[in-house]
């Protein structure tokens, strides 16, 4: 009884303290999928924080990330994504012991995005199951794609959101992402630096590749 007790304060401590970052970045637009037409990306991406057990501002984790979208239809794309945290402290403190962390993380999402208006505002309600050891916790992140676009070469999206964290209570944590995309064909591939803050800060950068294309 004990040890779960004990397991139980040492996991929850870890994932709702500073111990990591959840994932914040996005890497995408306001502009959907085609019917039929499928995207593949990766990304990187670095996260930092403090809290009041960390002296400094420091990197929490780094995350290596892919995902998939399809096209349902031009107004509905479906997409999962799948993301390694690597956690960059090795223990914590919990009732002056010192815990030892396995330094991964991972995180399952399957998700949505709707069209509001054509390639300028849209709707994204992701759902992810964070897993440590074993233990896990669901996430919905719904949030609103806003992205200009004057050309083929460039575009600049603002993508504010709320993270939704349910295991025994719900807790929230707002969020907002900046990122721009760099291509010479935007509908076909892009180059997507990002920065977000939710609490704590996250930066990186994502590639995708859309083929099956009308």
């Amino acid at each position: 009884m004990k040890k779960s007790i004990y397991l139980l304060w040492s996991t929850l401590l870890f994932l709702l303290s500073s111990c990591f970052a959840p994932l914040n970045s996005v890497y995408d637009t306001a502009k959907l999928l085609e019917k039929k037409e499928t995207r593949i990306s990766a990304n990187y991406s670095k996260y930092y924080g403090s809290e009041e057990f960390l002296s400094d501002f420091v990197n929490l984790n780094d995350n290596f990330g892919f995902s998939l979208g399809y096209g349902l239809s031009d107004k509905f794309n479906i997409s999962c994504r799948y993301e390694y945290l690597k956690i960059k402290l090795g223990s914590i403190e919990i009732f002056n012991e010192t815990v030892e962390m396995d330094n991964d993380l991972n995180y399952f999402e399957i998700g949505c995005k709707i069209r509001l208006i054509k390639d300028k505002l849209a709707l994204g309600i992701p759902v992810g199951l964070y897993n440590w050891e074993g233990t896990s916790f669901i996430s919905i992140d719904p949030r609103l794609y806003f992205t200009i676009r004057k050309s083929d070469k460039f575009d600049f999206s603002v993508i504010p959101k709320t993270h939704i964290f349910i295991d025994d209570g719900v807790n929230l944590l707002p969020g907002l992402s900046l990122g721009i995309g760099l291509s010479n064909n935007l509908d076909k591939w892009a180059i997507r630096p990002e920065v977000g803050f939710d609490g704590y800060l996250n930066f990186g950068i994502g590639v995708n590749y859309n083929f099956n294309k009308k």
